[in-house]
């Protein structure tokens, strides 16, 4: 019998490079602590964007915004 052929691996993607096109779409926030990426599957990411607020005298990390995102060469489409 024989086995299915496996789909190759697409090479790494460094989130250096995601961040930086999303960036170049949406205006980097204020106060920006982190920026979390997340393959999710194919070239599809989950980027979330971590900022530092200050409540009721306490300073909070907090997502600031959230996208998900479909990379392909070196376009990033952000989909709602």
């Amino acid at each position: 019998m024989e086995m299915p052929k496996k789909e190759p691996t697409p090479p790494p993607v460094h989130d250096s490079l995601i961040e930086e096109l999303l960036f170049k779409q949406v205006e980097k926030p204020k106060g920006t602590q982190a920026i979390k990426i997340a393959n999710v599957f194919d070239n599809r990411y989950r980027i979330n964007v971590w900022v530092k607020v200050e409540e009721n005298g306490l300073e909070k990390n907090k997502i600031h915004s959230s996208y998900f995102a479909h990379l392909n060469g070196d376009s990033l489409t952000l989909q709602p």
